[in-house]
C-alpha cells in the first residue's frame, strides 16, 4: 500500500539533507578563503636580515633595464625572500 505521508516525509528528509550539505560547502569554501587570505603582513624575523638599508649604487628596475636596449650585462633580479 502507497502511503502517502512517508513519502512526503522521505522527500523532504531528502531536501533537507541537500540543503544542510550545501550550507556545509560554502561555509567550508568561506573559510577555505578567509584562512588563505589571512597570511602575516610584513616581513618575518627571519627574513629581516636579507633586507637592504639603502638600494645599492646604480640599481634599475627591470622595466627600465629592458627598455634601455644595453649591451648584455650581468643582471641580479632581486624579489622577496619568505621563510
Amino acid at each position: 500500500m502507497y502511503d502517502a505521508h512517508a513519502s512526503y516525509f522521505f522527500a523532504s528528509l531528502l531536501a533537507w539533507t541537500m540543503m544542510i550539505r550545501f550550507q556545509l560547502f560554502v561555509a567550508g569554501i568561506c573559510l577555505a578563503l578567509l584562512v588563505g587570505c589571512g597570511g602575516p603582513a610584513g616581513i618575518s624575523a627571519e627574513g629581516q636580515r636579507f633586507v637592504l638599508a639603502d638600494e645599492p649604487a646604480g640599481a634599475q628596475g627591470i622595466l627600465d633595464y629592458r627598455e634601455s636596449k644595453l649591451e648584455a650585462v650581468e643582471v641580479s633580479l632581486i624579489g622577496r625572500v619568505r621563510l
